[in-house]
């Protein structure tokens, strides 16, 4: 809300894992094409997306898993988006109360 407020051009990509292109060389969401893209052609799409459009993404644990990628090809991506987001916010739940209280918000 803060970048909309202070007059930023945002995008929302959702979750990175599970569907994003290009539109008019911003990356967006796309629902349709779930876990068929590698994890290479999604770190490509944020790369050609433009600086000037701030991405809000997350990177959600059970994605990842469900994708079942090797090993390597994780920590690849881990690497680049590390590099290429300026800003990270990382939530960890202690305990399953937790994780259905944040869902429920």
């Amino acid at each position: 809300m803060t970048l909309y407020i202070e007059n930023h051009n945002v995008q929302n990509t959702h979750e990175l894992t599970n569907g994003i292109e290009l539109d008019n060389g911003i990356a967006v969401k796309n629902f349709e094409l779930e876990y068929s893209q590698s994890l290479g052609e999604i770190t490509n799409i944020l790369q050609d997306s433009p600086a000037q459009t701030t991405l809000i993404s997350r990177l959600a644990k059970y994605h990842m898993d469900n994708r079942k990628d090797p090993a390597n090809n994780c920590q690849n991506v881990y690497k680049f988006l590390n590099g290429h987001f300026e800003r990270k916010i990382m939530c960890v739940r202690e305990n399953i109360f937790e994780y259905a209280m944040s869902w429920s918000i």
